[in-house]
């Protein structure tokens, strides 16, 4: 790793290694000893939701330059975090009534707090006003280009329908979803459960840390598919602790299909989709919340897995990803 980091600016180089240090303490200081404590106190385990911020964490604090942008107003800032907070603090709670993962009465309710003051707080980072923080998060509050954006957005979900569709003239088998339905109790599931996902299930939570902060560093000096790749690896191990607690299947192979055969080629299509957007976080936010919640709703088969795969090739091909920018 060492050999491959001493191509790096030597600025750069220390930024990067001090962004995943900062990710791993965070985020294991949390996830180990409230996985060690739930199997006395099983509610502790909401608490993990506070782990996965991790990288947006680090990516805030390590993009502080001691420089204020001129003309930013605190009002501005302020309005975002409170709107921001009531509104992920509102998903949070009807995630929780909609899949009864907690008693609503006031003292559940108050525990989910704190889990909703965080992506506030990232959120409201776009409106710093500290130069560097603000350069890094502006982007999360980016929509356009808005058609690329849909893309990146409905990508993931086209992989899992054209994999069931194949699997179903072939006669396979399907893994159908956790959630059925139909009408309006359908399309509330869908808002709850991506709006969920989107603040605090990989969207807010990693994605200004791992693209937005992580992978212009790499892509400074490596090519997008190699940068991936780099990305890849402490990706994976970031997850371990939920891993060692079961969270990517019983059986090792399960792990490795997990961690390797299906999140290398996402890690490389969301770096392609991430570039094609503009390099905005928003893009990377939107398609990470869209494969975390799309299997709950859309079949899913073994001709997805290898589907994701060829759609990674295509995009390493299409875009030339093995050259670096401006070559």
């Amino acid at each position: 790793m060492d050999s491959v980091f001493g191509y790096l600016h030597r600025s750069s180089r220390a930024e990067c290694f001090s962004f995943l240090i900062l990710t791993f303490c965070f985020t294991w200081g949390v996830w180990i000893p409230v996985l060690l404590s739930s199997r006395v106190h099983d509610q502790l385990g909401d608490l993990l939701i506070v782990g996965t911020f991790g990288p947006s964490v680090a990516a805030v604090l390590l993009s502080y330059r001691g420089v204020r942008t001129p003309g930013s107003k605190l009002s501005t800032r302020l309005a975002c975090f409170g709107l921001t907070f009531l509104l992920c603090w509102a998903v949070l709670v009807a995630h929780a009534g909609l899949w009864d993962e907690l008693r609503l009465a006031v003292g559940s309710k108050l525990l989910l707090l704190l889990p909703s003051a965080i992506p506030a707080w990232i959120v409201s980072t776009a409106f710093s006003r500290n130069t560097g923080i603000r350069a890094t998060m502006r982007s999360l509050l980016t929509p356009r280009p808005v058609g690329w954006h849909l893309v990146a957005l409905c990508l993931f979900p086209a992989v899992l329908f054209l994999g069931a569709i194949v699997t179903r003239i072939q006669g396979g088998a399907l893994l159908q979803p956790r959630v059925a339905g139909s009408g309006t109790s359908m399309a509330l599931l869908v808002i709850v459960e991506f709006g969920y996902a989107f603040f605090v299930g990989g969207g807010v939570s990693e994605e200004p840390g791992w693209r937005g902060f992580l992978l212009p560093r790499l892509q400074d000096r490596f090519s997008p598919l190699v940068a991936s790749l780099l990305i890849w690896f402490p990706w994976a191990l970031w997850h371990a602790p939920l891993d060692f607690a079961g969270y990517a299947g019983p059986t090792f192979v399960a792990y490795l299909r997990t961690r390797v055969f299906i999140l290398v080629p996402l890690c490389i299509t969301i770096t392609w989709v991430y570039n094609r957007c503009g390099k905005t976080i928003l893009s990377a936010a939107l398609f990470h919340s869209a494969f975390n919640v799309a299997p709950d709703f859309i079949p899913s088969s073994e001709w997805a897995v290898w589907m994701l795969s060829v759609l990674a090739l295509m995009v390493v091909v299409t875009g030339r990803m093995w050259r670096r920018a401006g070559r």
